[in-house]
């Protein structure tokens, strides 16, 4: 309506299994036509001895609280050699949609599937072609039911940029 809810909430855990948080950041988020539940998702910056690692998280708001962290949106391996970073999110009027993270090293695009009510429901990996550089991945609604990503692939010495849309 015309006023902020008083209730603050923290999205980014201090752990992950086993791993600290050092920081976090960019985050994004979206909702449907039933603002009882949101999806965020955040960029998270973890350590674990003198490993550090890039991940994104995703949390389903649910009314003034928030469901458990979904660690696997990104499509890492925790604890790998790669990491994750630049997190988008859009879901429908009736709450389904995608979280989208791409790979540090790789620059591989993964979308998390969001279904109804917002409940993250696996990731999967977008483009199926060698990216050199980030893809700087967008993802929309177009409707009540459908969406869209788009990014931009960048093949390396191979050929110039194209933007690609799913």
């Amino acid at each position: 309506h015309t006023a902020l809810s008083v209730v603050d909430e923290q999205a980014d855990p201090p752990t992950d299994a086993g791993w600290q948080e050092v920081s976090s950041a960019d985050p994004v988020i979206s909702t449907g036509g039933d603002s009882s539940y949101a999806t965020v998702a955040f960029e998270e910056e973890l350590a674990s001895g003198g490993s550090q690692q890039s991940r994104v998280f995703i949390r389903r708001l649910h009314g003034s609280q928030f469901d458990g962290v979904d660690d696997q949106a990104d499509g890492v391996t925790p604890g790998g050699f790669e990491g994750a970073d630049s997190p988008a999110a859009a879901v429908t009027e009736y709450g389904a949609g995608y979280v989208l993270a791409e790979h540090d090293q790789t620059h591989q695009l993964y979308a998390t599937t969001i279904g109804q009510t917002e409940v993250p429901q696996g990731a999967g990996r977008v483009d199926s072609l060698v990216n050199d550089q980030n893809p700087d991945a967008i993802t929309a609604t177009a409707g009540l039911y459908s969406m869209v990503i788009a990014w931009q692939q960048t093949p390396g010495i191979s050929g110039p940029a194209e933007i690609r849309v799913r």
